[in-house]
């Protein structure tokens, strides 16, 4: 999909429960929680201050071996 969307120049939008197989590719998430929506280059979104706002409670975002 990265190369398709680089060659063509188009931008290419999809869903996941399971962020780590797309973070990679990526150079923007939108991340909808109960509490609001964050948006951003995945590195400034998937930080434990960011995360924990929306849902209103503490959530630690740990990276383990290249995962999230």
């Amino acid at each position: 999909m990265d190369r398709r969307r680089r060659t063509d120049g188009t931008a290419v939008v999809f869903a996941t429960h399971e962020i780590n197989s797309v973070l990679g590719p990526v150079d923007r998430v939108l991340y909808l929680a109960p509490g609001g929506f964050l948006i951003g280059a995945p590195d400034e979104v998937m930080t434990t201050p960011n995360l924990s706002r929306p849902y209103g409670t503490q959530i630690d975002v740990v990276r383990v071996g290249g995962r999230t």
